[in-house]
């Protein structure tokens, strides 16, 4: 919900989506931290094909100089639910 809610109301990209990134309040409700390498309506259109963020977490499009987007997020959450659920980084997974 909360990238739903960046992209949707605010536009922004958050490009470096990983479990660094996001923190718990009191109630168990995620919190996305860390916007240093997002962009979005405040930011210049040519920068969402800069490979900013982390790698090990970074959608292909990006490391393939395609650009990024919003579904690039989605690839990153991806990558934050596989370490959730199975405690290892998709990188090590066979």
């Amino acid at each position: 919900l909360a990238l739903h809610t960046l992209h949707t109301k605010s536009k922004i990209i958050h490009w470096d989506l990983k479990a660094d990134n996001v923190l718990f309040d009191s109630n168990g409700y995620p919190k996305l931290i860390d916007f240093s390498v997002s962009f979005g309506k405040i930011c210049k259109p040519e920068r969402r094909f800069q490979k900013s963020g982390t790698v090990k977490s970074m959608a292909p499009e990006i490391l393939q100089n395609k650009g990024a987007a919003y579904y690039s997020d989605y690839y990153s959450l991806g990558c934050l639910m596989h370490l959730m659920l199975t405690g290892w980084s998709p990188e090590y997974d066979n």
